[in-house]
């Protein structure tokens, strides 16, 4: 008895002809909708959309909601965050020792922190250490602890 494609109505002889169709004809590829990568199977496409970081969504960090904070400023995420610390600091005017300026200074450390706790997790996390001390060029040999 002869086996259709669901898909494309295309008679095969037998199962397994249908089954090997479905698996490598262009014609059942799943594509992808951001990317226009194709998959074989809805399942790798799930995959895909789940684990590519092409699909993750943007994650606002804690230093971009300090920035954007002040609305006035415009702030720029490829900039180092003590570049643009000095940037609003000079548009803000701030100066030592005033309350608005005390005040941001201590939302950016918390900011600072919060990114590093994002990034590289708890500081008592020996891998997160890891990831750290390797960002910044210290490693060789890498610490044992995370005192050291």
């Amino acid at each position: 008895m002869k086996q259709h494609c669901a898909r494309c109505d295309r008679p095969f002889v037998d199962d397994a002809a249908l089954k090997q169709h479905i698996r490598d004809s262009p014609t059942h590829a799943f594509d992808c909708t951001t990317c226009a990568r194709p998959f074989v199977s809805d399942t790798a496409l799930q995959q895909h959309v789940r684990d590519s970081p092409t699909h993750q969504q943007a994650v606002e960090t804690p230093l971009d909601v300090f920035f954007y904070s002040f609305r006035s400023f415009k702030y720029e995420p490829s900039l180092s965050p003590a570049t643009s610390y000095r940037k609003l600091q000079a548009l803000q005017d701030w100066r030592r020792g005033d309350a608005a300026s005390e005040n941001a200074w201590c939302r950016y450390q918390n900011a600072l922190q919060g990114e590093l706790q994002m990034w590289c997790g708890a500081e008592d996390n020996i891998t997160a250490c890891h990831a750290l001390c390797r960002a910044i060029g210290i490693g060789d040999p890498l610490p044992v602890t995370c005192e050291q």
